[in-house]
């Protein structure tokens, strides 16, 4: 077996890799703290002022919800979640509207 050291930039986790049934050969290990982002942009000229927050969150039904909150600063804004069946998947997600957003001006709040 060996381990491989893999960052998203928000957070650390070990993937061990081993040998025999295919359904075991790949077990991540993951810290238990969900993953956070608050983003803003802001911009005088256009009269723009925008927030945007993703975070995980655990189902009832044991799959990871991906919720997204966005709109004015200063208001509560408007939700939406998409469901995953795995934490792996969720992540990827997140890692991926992260950077989005952050490609479209918006910077750490």
């Amino acid at each position: 077996m060996h381990q491989r050291q893999e960052s998203f930039g928000w957070d650390r986790f070990t993937i061990v890799v081993g040998r025999g049934d295919p359904a075991r050969s790949m077990v991540a290990v993951m810290t238990n703290r969900p993953p956070l982002a608050h983003l803003h942009r802001c911009d005088g000229a256009r009269n723009m002022a925008r927030f945007y927050r993703l975070h995980l969150e655990r189902t009832l039904f044991g799959e990871w919800a991906l919720v997204r909150t966005f709109g004015r600063i200063g208001t509560r804004g408007r939700s939406l979640a998409l469901v995953f069946p795995t934490r792996a998947a969720a992540l990827l997600a997140f890692e991926r509207q992260r950077a989005a957003k952050l490609k479209r001006g918006y910077g750490p709040a």
